[in-house]
């Protein structure tokens, strides 16, 4: 594991990212620890995340995980929960 501030880490992995073409990944650390590279990008780059996923880790995160929901994965706004005191009963 490579040692350095998360900022430090975290500017690795967006330069990484840069020279991979990947203009719109975002990352940013997560968990208690700050061990956990979160990062956030359109469907068309799981491929190439994926592929970047071992050098992110050499960087000195522990984990590489994608987040879902408003500018993750599907590129739609996050569904609304559902109001279950508004719902029908059939």
């Amino acid at each position: 594991m490579v040692n350095g501030s998360v900022a430090g880490r975290l500017e690795r992995v967006r330069q990484l990212f840069a020279e991979a073409g990947l203009t719109s990944a975002t990352v940013d650390a997560a968990g208690q620890a700050l061990e956990i590279a979160a990062v956030a990008a359109p469907v068309s780059e799981l491929v190439r995340l994926r592929e970047l996923a071992p050098a992110v880790k050499a960087l000195g995160f522990r984990y590489v995980a994608l987040e879902l929901g408003a500018d993750g994965v599907s590129g739609q706004p996050a569904p609304r929960p559902v109001d279950e005191s508004s719902r029908e009963l059939s």
